[in-house]
């Protein structure tokens, strides 16, 4: 993992910013994802305490514009697909509008879009197979996804010198067992 620190003024406050990013193993993943996270440090009077951490995208790509490409994999594999594609696509396209448009601001529809960073016009087709319980052809057009989704993240991989980290049976544990 590679690390980056910036100082800025946020909503009129001192603010100290590492972002830590790369490609990284989840503990029961065969295979690495990338991870792109932050946390800062606020003066206040003379002390440095903590800020905010995890994943504060909306700072890091404010400090940081160039990093969106890491933002937009965040959590996808190292080969770009996004973190259990079908089945997180099916929560976000099924979640009630009305309610998530009051605690997040976006429509399903949207939150989908970004998770499979997909056009409008993918979604709309991609809902309409998950909404008619089509799933076997809703899978078949994210798998039909996969070239543009490797191409993504090899686009990044390269732009930020990323390394693939190798895979340790030793330290892998399975969840299952």
């Amino acid at each position: 993992m590679k690390k980056v620190n910036k100082e800025l003024v946020i909503d009129g406050v001192r603010t100290k910013l590492e972002v830590t990013y790369g490609l990284s193993y989840l503990q029961g993943n065969r295979s690495p994802y990338f991870s792109i996270t932050g946390s800062t440090r606020e003066l206040h009077g003379n002390r440095w305490v903590e800020g905010s951490g995890g994943c504060i995208h909306e700072t890091i790509l404010a400090a940081y514009p160039e990093f969106a490409p890491l933002v937009d994999l965040h959590l996808s594999s190292h080969d770009g697909v996004p973190m259990y594609a079908i089945e997180n696509g099916l929560y976000y396209l099924k979640l009630d509008g009305r309610v998530y448009l009051e605690t997040n601001g976006k429509v399903p529809e949207d939150v989908a879009q970004e998770h499979f960073r997909c056009s409008k016009s993918e979604i709309k087709v991609l809902a309409q197979f998950m909404f008619d319980n089509e799933i076997d052809q809703a899978k078949e057009l994210v798998k039909s996804w996969r070239t543009r989704y490797l191409a993504e993240a090899t686009k990044a991989i390269e732009q930020f010198e990323l390394e693939i980290p190798k895979f340790n049976e030793e330290n892998y544990k399975n969840p299952l067992l």
